[in-house]
């Protein structure tokens, strides 16, 4: 899912949440999962549709600020 339709869902009330994985590839990297209402989850990606993945976890909570979202539920 890109950042702007989460954005959309998160304004339209049907966002659940997001939860912060790690990434099986690479241990080193998180990724995020965007929850709808609906019980579908999805990766988030950029604009050219490659999940978002960093190493610096801070990076990846301002990335859930700009949806709107407040807490994110991670598993390591």
């Amino acid at each position: 899912m890109k950042i702007k339709k989460a954005l959309k869902l998160k304004q339209s009330g049907k966002l659940l949440g997001a939860q912060i994985w790690k990434n099986p590839n690479d241990m080193q990297q998180w990724f995020i999962m965007i929850n709808k209402k609906n019980g579908k989850s999805f990766m988030l990606v950029d604009e050219d549709e490659n999940v978002i993945v960093d190493q610096n976890l801070n990076e990846l909570i301002k990335t859930l600020s700009k949806i709107g979202l407040k807490q994110a539920e991670m598993f390591f």
